[in-house]
């Protein structure tokens, strides 16, 4: 009988045990399975939470590459043709007369044409818009010069003192560009008829003055102009400073300082 007895509880410690062990598994199970769909909805957020990274990423570099082009369109082609605008003006007011002159404009526009097509289609063809200066800063401002002033209508003179210092090429590019703006700004808004455009440097930057003899304008009202804004941005992006004095019928100059070592 106490063997009996001991055999049954036995038995029942074992169930107990069993039982005991079950439930623990079972309360393994659920606290594992509790933890993995924590786990595992964390990784989908930080999966989800990558992706929308990846997106925004995405969205915010295309958005910066629309307006580099936007900027480089606005800078380069409206230099180009805002030089064409000049030359067709001019075209118009020539004596009918005078054949050899006729044909001397119509090549500089034919010339014109062809690099604003060759410039869209550089725009069109590649997500990077390829900037170069083949012949150097001075060089390029002193062909954009040339190019303006045989329109006869805006003459432009470019001074190189004693500039030697050599600058990046990006930096070589950011210039150029805004000299394009200011020029193109000239051009379509100064009514002016010379313009100096002067290089020089010190221990510590390249300084350019671009002067022009125009009616000026109140600074006041186009400082969120998208040029003028285009400009201090390069500026800015080069560590570079720029002032701007501008006076109702006494012109306008402009003073670019560019740090020559970073």
């Amino acid at each position: 009988m106490e063997v009996l007895f001991q055999t049954e509880l036995t038995t029942r410690c074992i169930v107990i045990v069993i039982v005991t062990t079950i439930i623990l598994l079972l309360l393994c199970v659920k606290k594992y399975r509790n933890l993995y769909r924590k786990k595992y909805k964390k990784i989908v957020h930080l999966i989800k939470g990558q992706e929308i990274k990846e997106i925004d990423n995405l969205i915010n570099s295309h958005e910066r590459e629309l307006d580099r082009i936007a900027k480089e369109i606005h800078d380069n082609l409206g230099s180009k043709t805002a030089t064409l605008k000049l030359y067709l003006e001019h075209l118009e007011n020539l004596d009918e007369n005078d054949k050899t002159q006729q044909k001397k404009i119509q090549n500089i526009l034919k010339e014109l044409i062809n690099n604003i097509y060759n410039e869209v289609r550089k725009i069109a063809h590649s997500k990077t818009f390829v900037n170069y200066i083949e012949k150097g800063l001075i060089a390029s401002t002193e062909i954009i010069a040339d190019q303006i002033s045989s329109s006869n209508k805006l003459k432009i003179k470019v001074l190189n003192i004693d500039c030697t210092s050599p600058l990046e090429k990006k930096v070589e590019i950011q210039i150029f560009r805004c000299i394009q703006e200011i020029l193109t700004n000239i051009i379509k808004h100064s009514k002016a008829s010379e313009v100096i455009i002067q290089f020089s440097e010190d221990s510590i930057n390249l300084n350019i003055l671009i002067e022009d003899n125009g009616v000026g304008f109140d600074l006041n009202k186009v400082k969120d102009g998208i040029g003028l804004i285009n400009i201090k941005q390069r500026i800015k992006d080069i560590h570079g400073k720029i002032n701007i004095d501008s006076f109702i019928s006494n012109g306008t100059t402009i003073i670019l300082n560019i740090p020559l070592w970073k």
